[in-house]
């Protein structure tokens, strides 16, 4: 009996402060958000587009799809963590970053993920950037720079 005293004292307070709005104000809403008193929500007040692409068919080989996936997901951290160190942007700033891809099939296990980075946040030019993966499928595993180059001792 008493827990669900608890219980519901606990429901009726979180419904109490939801409509009157308390538990989302402007101070509780961290940037790039504002408090939206129409939804009466946290809303973004800037223009994010992320468009990050991976080889759907790179989720068979696990250790090749886990490499590429952590770099892109790093490209992703970054720039959200740079939009919102960045003061100067603001809603009328468009932020992005776009991540494309071209696959080149070396043989029927080696593969080349050439992708074609570019982030914009502020500036007159956006940053543009490549990334290659040289992918062996056969070990399902990236391919590094010693593994392609024979340098004699």
């Amino acid at each position: 009996m008493q827990k669900q005293r608890w219980i519901l004292i606990v429901i009726g307070l979180v419904s109490m402060l939801g409509e009157r709005g308390v538990l989302a104000q402007d101070n509780l809403c961290a940037f790039p958000f504002s408090f939206n008193s129409t939804l009466e929500r946290c809303t973004s007040i800037m223009r994010l587009d992320v468009h990050l692409e991976i080889p759907q068919w790179l989720v068979d080989y696990p250790n090749a799809y886990q490499a590429v996936a952590e770099y892109v997901r790093d490209v992703e951290w970054n720039f959200y963590q740079t939009v919102y160190a960045d003061s100067t942007i603001s809603a009328d700033t468009p932020a992005y970053v776009h991540a494309s891809y071209q696959a080149f099939h070396h043989s029927d296990q080696i593969v080349s993920l050439l992708y074609r980075m570019e982030r914009f946040t502020v500036g007159a030019q956006p940053h543009q950037w490549i990334e290659v993966f040289v992918l062996d499928l056969g070990a399902d595993r990236r391919l590094e720079v010693g593994d392609l180059v024979w340098v004699k001792p």
